[in-house]
């Protein structure tokens, strides 16, 4: 229960843009390690 609540407190503090940044930069190192990025791009 502790996890959720700090989930919610995160939530209030609108920290989603946040999240899906971090989630977006993670995804396109990965994508460049794999060297996807040069044929999607």
């Amino acid at each position: 229960m502790k996890l959720l609540k700090l989930f919610v407190m995160m939530m209030n503090k609108n920290t989603w843009k946040t999240i899906f940044q971090m989630l977006l930069s993670i995804l396109t190192a990965i994508a460049t390690t794999l060297g996807i990025s040069s044929c999607a791009f």
